[in-house]
């Protein structure tokens, strides 16, 4: 089950947005604030994280500036929902600081669970991209390890030949087979 992690100062928002989304299949934890959220996600991230924009304490803004800050979690959605704030230069700061969507209420049940249900689809496939990066890099470093390995003895085969032929040519036999 897919955990969501949802911050609002509205207790309201709150109940209303966490027992929808419980309905549909999600485990919600609920916030009062970004930094409430923030000190959960840096023990135990989210599959995704809904937060509301203007809070007291830090702000929907201030809280995507710092789960955006470390690159391990630049997969994990993010939705800005906003009451308050809800002009185009808004939505757009909401973006520029790294939200995968924004949303304005009234809020559409339906329409946040469809797009939840969209972004952790990205976010599995991230997650998967990248599993099959680590793969594929591990892969690359082992037959580079066997590359090396086998010009190791290619030339160690190449230092024993002219050994050989030099014992060969001490002892009057021509090296002929092993040219």
């Amino acid at each position: 089950m897919e955990k969501i992690y949802l911050a609002d100062d509205n207790k309201t928002n709150r109940y209303v947005l966490e027992k929808a989304l419980a309905a549909a299949g999600y485990n919600v934890r609920t916030f009062k604030d970004g930094r409430e959220l923030l000190d959960e996600f840096l023990k135990e991230p989210p599959d995704i994280i809904i937060t509301d924009v203007k809070m007291p304490v830090m702000d929907g803004y201030e809280l995507i500036k710092a789960v955006r800050a470390d690159n391990t979690y630049d997969h994990i959605p993010i939705v800005c929902i906003s009451a308050a704030y809800t002009d185009l230069a808004s939505k757009i700061q909401g973006f520029n600081e790294g939200a995968n969507d924004y949303m304005t209420t009234p809020i559409n049940e339906d329409e946040l669970t469809a797009k939840i249900k969209s972004l952790l689809k990205v976010k599995d496939l991230i997650e998967s991209l990248r599993k099959s990066e680590t793969r594929l890099q591990n892969e690359k470093d082992r037959l580079n390890l066997l590359l090396s390995t086998f010009n190791n003895r290619e030339n160690r085969m190449v230092e024993l030949k002219k050994e050989i032929n030099a014992l060969l040519e001490e002892a009057g036999k021509p090296p002929k087979y092993m040219q």
